[in-house]
């Protein structure tokens, strides 16, 4: 519908879109300043996400009320675009239907992780703007709710992470490097699909070569059918994290020794993942979230790395890696984001000896499997990753598609029972030396090392990443601690019996 500008009787342009008023035909200023009044807001709110208000006479209200918050606009219309008579400008930033990129990858890049962010509707635009305005609401709703749960993951288990950083650095032996390679990639999960695809994965190394990318949960089941990953993949950090890990390494014991490497195949790790005291042996590609503590952390002690984002799925880093380790064609399977009946993962499966331990004549496996299929199927986390994913795989139908059967959930990806190569060139994995290995061999080294950081760190923009980073991880809010708090935090990290 077409906009159209008119004079109110206060003689401020008010709107019209089809026949809904999207501003008071009296008084859209006085309208507004009421709006803003009588909002229900929480405190410390970092941004705004205002969704279609229209002229925006909202804005300059909202802005002197919480001037420490910053406004995204969200436009249900191009048409706002050339309209003067808006109030944009004095939003943060803006967005339109017609941006090159869409809403969430919009709100992903403007607002960073673990800030507060409070939802405004400008209700005339509702009725005004439908059905575009719900698909609008459902994405920023979405979103909101994936940072909701991470920040509530983040809470729980963020002093946990640190932990597993330093931990994890201290023990690193052999860091990796790379060459990206021309060979299909195959990516594989954990999910109920992979087992049926086995065949096919057979069949294809019998034609080619394939770099094939596993989540550490999938590997046992990839083993168990003597396919040996080309790299494995743990960004998990809960302590059942490395049950995966011990049983791939066990498994993998035979391949290793009858090959020319004596270890096992490499691990590409996030620094926060939760490993077992054998990973320390096996090479590793060290993943760095982004974050300046971390990148600060790594450049100290000369490990190379590479930088992907925390997406909150290692299936989602799975398909990061495959595309930079490899230019050619990406399958996925094992990415079900569902169960299959009673089946929750490809089989066999690091975790199932939960249940073997629980199985008794009054609850057999049967019974057991079901209810922990039951539970699988009425998380939210596995709606929001599959809704997520949605929009991931949108831009990558060139490159990203289905090995076997159609995806119930990802019906923009081709789906395909054959492997397609143009080149063979695979990529190459290069073990590095440790720079300085026999320093910081403690885990207390490194804490050491990073309060030295934030104690020499004199440019105050990074002194404030430093500390919103480090607060958010102790405590889920990036305004919780000052620096002085965060490192007695980081000095008691290893003395707490945590």
């Amino acid at each position: 519908m077409t906009l159209r500008l008119l004079q109110s009787r206060s003689g401020a342009p008010t709107a019209m879109v089809g026949d809904v008023y999207l501003h008071s035909r009296y008084d859209p200023v006085t309208e507004a300043i009421r709006f803003v009044h009588n909002l229900q807001v929480p405190d410390l709110v970092d941004f705004f996400i205002l969704l279609e208000p229209g002229l925006g006479y909202c804005i300059p209200y909202l802005k002197k009320n919480f001037p420490d918050s910053k406004l995204l606009i969200v436009h249900a219309s191009d048409e706002y675009r050339e309209c003067t008579q808006t109030h944009d400008t004095e939003a943060f930033k803006v967005w339109y239907p017609d941006n090159f990129i869409d809403l969430f990858e919009f709100l992903e890049q403007e607002i960073p992780e673990g800030a507060l962010c409070h939802l405004i509707e400008w209700k005339p635009s509702a009725t005004a703007y439908s059905p575009v305005y719900e698909q609008l609401l459902n994405v920023i709703q979405q979103f909101l709710e994936r940072e909701a749960a991470n920040m509530r993951t983040t809470a729980g288990f963020g002093r946990r992470w640190l932990k597993n950083v330093f931990k994890n650095l201290a023990a690193v032996q052999h860091p990796l490097t790379f060459e990206a390679g021309h060979i299909p990639v195959i990516v594989a999960g954990a999910g109920p699909s992979l087992e049926d695809t086995i065949l096919l994965i057979q069949k294809a190394l019998q034609e080619g070569p394939l770099c094939i990318i596993a989540a550490a949960s999938a590997v046992p089941a990839l083993l168990a059918h003597n396919i040996r990953p080309s790299l494995s993949v743990a960004t998990d950090g809960g302590t059942w994290a490395a049950f995966h890990l011990i049983d791939q390494i066990r498994r993998a014991g035979p391949f290793a020794a009858g090959g020319a490497n004596p270890l096992p195949f490499p691990l590409a790790v996030t620094l926060n993942a939760k490993l077992c005291s054998q990973a320390a042996q096996v090479p590793q590609l060290l993943i760095g979230d982004g974050s300046l503590w971390q990148a600060r952390l790594l450049q100290k002690l000369g490990l190379p790395y590479i930088q992907l984002p925390q997406r909150g799925t290692v299936s989602a880093t799975l398909i990061d890696l495959a595309l930079l380790l490899s230019t050619g064609p990406v399958y996925i399977t094992g990415m079900d984001m569902a169960h299959q009946d009673l089946k929750t993962h490809a089989r066999p499966y690091g975790l199932d000896f939960y249940l073997d331990e629980k199985v008794s004549r009054l609850y057999p496996l049967y019974s057991l499997s079901f209810k922990r299929a039951l539970i699988d199927a009425n998380q939210g986390a596995l709606a929001i990753y599959a809704a997520w994913f949605d929009r991931y795989f949108l831009d990558k139908g060139d490159r990203v598609r289905v090995l076997g059967q159609k995806h119930p959930r990802f019906s923009m990806l081709a789906a395909s029972e054959t492997i397609r190569w143009d080149t063979y060139q695979e990529p190459a994995f290069y073990m590095l030396p440790k720079k300085n290995p026999s320093l910081h061999q403690r885990p207390s080294d490194l804490v050491s090392l990073l309060i030295d950081v934030l104690q020499n760190t004199s440019d105050t923009s990074d002194l404030i990443y430093l500390q919103q980073e480090l607060s958010y991880l102790f405590t889920g809010n990036k305004k919780a601690f000052t620096i002085p708090e965060i490192i007695k935090n980081l000095a008691d990290l290893f003395n707490r019996g945590e």
